[in-house]
């Protein structure tokens, strides 16, 4: 017959009676001890921490610690009561009380213990602990499945209800996690309450799938299966159980199923995860009755929110019943589309708000009207047609409609279509109206901005051919011309000079075309405003009517430079004469005048956009039309415009004052209707930025070196060649990357400069330069092309310089100079 096993620890300085309690425990026919010993108090406090013995045996003297010190300690390191007999010595029964209100359950004296007494002691104390705790946890049950059914009588809110049952019984358990369960049909579920130690893995929230669930559990749950597991590894679950369980930290389980009408709702369970537990009858029929209450609960919240949601519905149909009409209203009012609906005799049985703004009325007043009695004939004719096609068809019509407002004509595109009765017969037309005369506005801007898209890419496909054809005639001129020295032919130089000037003109005018098209570049450099005011004038003497006049005014002075976007200044420039030539329709003057401006603080007060300062301003005034008073503070606000529909876009004035807003100046208007319109636009100038007069250079002169030129166009390599070699360079010539860089090989000793076209067939220009500088990287390489916009292609490539067809002979020797004079190394 096996004996029950106990550990006891016995804490005495004295060897001899320590001996002699071993000797009396180890008799014992009833239980088997496993005796620890411990000589001091403090030994003896390391010996319960490390073993956690069933009973302490304690002699109240001891060398460190007297007895109510040691259980004082004892006790604060317990979670739960531990049973104590203190041993004392004759005469001191009051010490004894004492250690028994310290938390000792009984004493014995010295010189009074027998191996009987000490039995029938050592049981005692053991026996009434577990009395007293089993009581606690009685009470504690009771106060616990108390305040849980308080809580379900104070509240319908179901998820309070398993918070507290789930806090409250991981209390009284005092295991790792307490969890509510909510089962599925389908083997899933969901944690919907939970507390759980920090130590462990919360599942809150976490849906979880048992493969073996539906198969073994469900049918037995429903029916109040308690399944007690105080160790997963002992081989009463199945193995798929067991893995679920061992993947969620747990090593002991207690599941007790809730039942809420008749249906498994789901499931409290404990977890302890730290080592295996046996699970106390006590524990269980708590979880037991905690889990009676929550399907209760359960069963009162379902059957709240029943009645809840048929009351709510109940109110939402009255709601909805009373509240259509006015919502209908509403939607009627507050859309953006004109909405109406007409009788078989075009009349108005319905319109929305916004119907009725358009003829400035209320919507009750077109009410039971025809279409004649609200719109000019020829309107009505055309609505009351469109009505009838949907009255023949009885399907929806679309149709674009022109309606004549206040404001002018305005284009809607309508949807109409029949209401029908239950018998599919239609009573009546509804249509609805959407204003699409903004973006018929914005479609002929877009075609419009296409068209010139178009034209910029065909001018930019145009321009570097034309400017291979006025490169050469302007080298050829200006090397003929130098050729004629020193006894000149005044005709043949006369010819030759009149040839150069028109070829030059030609350049120009390419170059106005590409700043027209090209848009905004975005590159802020210092310009001079004068060259620019003077190529808008050019481009106006050739391009508006001749009956306007273009006056330049550009006084002798000089004038500061500004730091600005040549080609924004160019767009306003446009902008401005462009309206002014409108404004002109039988013509008038047009001046262009430029002159320094000095901003003082008194001007500056009186123009809140001005800052003191030096400024360029530039004033563009026409004799035309004017300006009415009550247009002029609109006609910078976008698409703003008193032109007729396809004659403007309303955004050339209000581009104008972004560009000169966004290069920190201002700008001034002043009108008189009939007379004249001025506009003033004031740039600031860039300090001690006034341009100085050029000074005509030298002509350089080679010394024999070895260029490399590069050139798809023949007539180019030509006259380059031959011009260089009047200037004593001795030109090498390719026509395509491929010759260029077999050429470069042949002769890179002796090759001290490159001037390459960045637009060839084959290899291109950018490809040609990484090649070289592959080849050298310290090669010198001029870079051009009829597009300045290749020039930042080039120099990314490794060119040092970029020039920009056409340009002369002097421009050509210029950077050649600068090239073969420059450091190799630098870029």
């Amino acid at each position: 017959m096996s004996l029950t096993s106990r550990t006891i620890l016995i804490v005495d300085d004295s060897p001899e009676d320590r001996a002699l309690y071993r000797r009396y425990l180890l008799r014992d026919q009833e239980y088997s001890y496993t005796i620890l010993e411990a000589s001091s108090g403090r030994q003896g406090l390391d010996l319960w921490q490390q073993r956690q013995p069933d009973i302490l045996l304690l002699d109240y003297r001891l060398p460190d610690l007297d007895g109510l010190e040691f259980l004082t300690q004892l006790q604060a390191s317990l979670q739960q009561p531990a049973p104590v007999v203190i041993v004392t010595g004759q005469g001191n029964e009051a010490i004894a009380v004492q250690a028994m209100k310290a938390g000792a359950q009984d004493y014995l004296i010295k010189g009074q213990i027998t191996p009987e007494r000490l039995y029938r002691v050592v049981n005692g104390a053991f026996q009434a602990l577990q009395l007293q705790t089993q009581l606690q946890q009685l009470i504690e049950r009771e106060r616990l499945v108390a305040q849980i059914t308080r809580k379900i009588h104070q509240t319908l809110d179901l998820q309070l209800v398993l918070q507290t049952a789930v806090t409250e019984v991981q209390q009284f358990l005092q295991t790792d996690r307490v969890l509510m369960f909510r089962v599925q049909s389908d083997g899933w579920g969901k944690v919907v309450a939970e507390i759980v130690r920090p130590e462990w893995t919360s599942l809150l929230s976490t849906s979880l799938y048992d493969p073996c669930f539906n198969q073994n559990y469900i049918e037995s749950f429903r029916q109040g299966l308690v399944t007690i597991k105080p160790d997963i590894y002992d081989g009463s679950i199945d193995p798929c159980h067991v893995e679920l369980l061992a993947n969620l930290q747990v090593r002991a389980n207690l599941v007790v199923p809730i039942v809420s009408g008749g249906r498994l709702w789901g499931m409290l369970i404990a977890h302890h995860c730290a080592a295996p537990r046996s699970w106390k009858p006590l524990e269980v029929d708590l979880l037991k009755e905690v889990a009676i209450q929550v399907g209760i609960a359960h069963q009162q919240a379902e059957l709240y929110q029943q009645a809840q949601d048929e009351l709510a519905e109940r109110r939402q149909a009255e709601v909805s019943l009373r509240d259509s009409q006015h919502q209908f209203q509403s939607i009627l009012d507050n859309s953006p589309a004109v909405i109406y609906v007409y009788d078989p005799n075009d009349r108005y049985l319905l319109v929305n708000r916004k119907f009725a703004e358009r003829l400035s009325t209320s919507p009750e007043s077109l009410i039971g009207k025809s279409v004649y009695d609200v719109w000019s004939t020829s309107t009505a004719d055309a609505l009351a047609a469109n009505n009838q096609e949907v009255w023949h068809s009885n399907q929806v019509v679309q149709t674009e409609e022109e309606i004549p407002e206040s404001d002018g004509l305005h284009t809607y595109i309508t949807l109409r279509f029949p209401l029908c009765d239950t018998t599919g017969t239609p009573y009546a037309v509804c249509g609805i109206s959407t204003d699409i005369t903004q973006k018929k506005q914005l479609e002929q801007m877009s075609y419009r901005s296409q068209r010139l898209e178009s034209l910029g890419t065909l001018a930019n496909g145009i321009a570097h051919d034309l400017n291979n054809v006025f490169t050469p005639m302007i080298l050829a001129t200006s090397l003929l011309q130098q050729r004629q020295q020193p006894n000149p032919d005044a005709q043949s130089l006369r010819m030759l000079q009149l040839v150069e000037k028109s070829a030059k003109r030609g350049a120009d005018m390419v170059k106005q075309i590409l700043t027209f098209t090209r848009g905004t570049s975005g590159t802020l450099t210092p310009v001079k405003f004068a060259s620019i005011l003077q190529e808008v004038a050019k481009v106006a003497q050739q391009t508006f009517p001749k009956a306007i006049e273009i006056c330049e005014t550009l006084p002798s002075q000089s004038f500061g430079l500004v730091y600005a976007d040549a080609t924004q200044l160019h767009q306003v420039l446009l902008n401005l004469c462009i309206n002014a030539r409108d404004a002109m329709p039988d013509g008038g003057v047009l001046t262009l005048s430029l002159e320094n401006f000095v901003v003082d603080k008194h001007f500056a007060q009186m123009n809140p956009d001005a800052q003191t300062g030096n400024y360029v301003l530039v004033t563009v005034e026409d004799t035309g039309t004017g300006i009415a008073p009550e247009h002029l503070e609109h006609i910078f606000e976008p698409f703003f415009t008193t032109k007729e529909l396809g004659q403007g876009t309303g955004l050339g004035l209000s581009t104008v004052l972004g560009i000169v807003k966004n290069h920190s100046g201002f700008l001034q208007v002043t009108s008189e209707l009939g007379k004249y319109t001025q506009f003033k636009v004031y740039l600031p100038a860039l300090a001690g930025s006034a341009a100085q007069p050029a000074t005509e250079e030298g002509l350089f002169r080679g010394n024999g070196e070895w260029i490399l030129i590069v050139d798809d166009e023949a007539t180019v390599l030509e006259t380059i060649a031959a011009s260089l070699e009047s200037y004593d360079y001795s030109p090498l010539v390719a026509s395509d990357g491929n010759e260029a860089i077999a050429l470069y090989g042949k002769h890179r000793q002796k090759i001290k400069g490159v001037l390459l076209d960045m637009m060839m067939p084959g290899m291109d220009g950018a490809t040609t330069i990484r090649t070289l500088k592959t080849m050298n990287p310290q090669v010198r390489i001029i870079a051009t092309s009829g597009l300045e916009a290749n020039s930042q292609t080039a120099i990314l490539a490794g060119a040092k310089k970029f020039l920009p067809k056409p340009y002369c002979l002097l421009d050509l020797l210029r950077a050649l100079h600068e090239l073969l004079t420059s450091d190799p190394s630098s870029t």
